[in-house]
């Protein structure tokens, strides 16, 4: 119950969520900084300054706010659905160089893991 309570307040809160925001930072190899949140358990989460950069370090996407609505009780499901994303006050950059688009390191790490291709090694010899 203390737990609980202790994830209700708003600096606990942006503290964990600066922490992520430092995760995707490394894993994606670019800057995503996040300057406030807040969440209501057990379904809204409403984020304040949102930056994320591309790789070459252009900004890629700002919001004022980003608002997420997802599944009621979502924790007791197998699936959290998305019910609602908004952005106010957001600009996003998308530019393409070649046949790339700057956000393509987003789409790769987002869309999961890679399924392998399996070859039939079979041939036929026709006599």
């Amino acid at each position: 119950m203390l737990s609980y309570a202790v994830l209700h307040i708003p600096a606990v809160q942006t503290w964990i969520v600066q922490r992520v925001a430092a995760v995707f930072s490394k894993n994606l190899n670019t800057r995503v900084t996040i300057q406030h949140v807040d969440f209501a358990f057990f379904n809204k989460l409403e984020i304040k300054g949102v930056v994320v950069e591309d790789r070459q370090k252009d900004t890629l996407l700002y919001a004022n706010t980003a608002t997420i609505n997802i599944t009621d009780w979502f924790f007791f499901k197998d699936k959290a659905t998305l019910k609602y994303l908004g952005l106010e006050g957001a600009k996003v950059n998308m530019k393409r160089t070649d046949s790339t688009w700057n956000y393509q390191f987003l789409a790769d790490y987002f869309s999961g893991p890679k399924k392998k291709k399996i070859y039939n090694t079979t041939k036929r010899i026709s006599i």
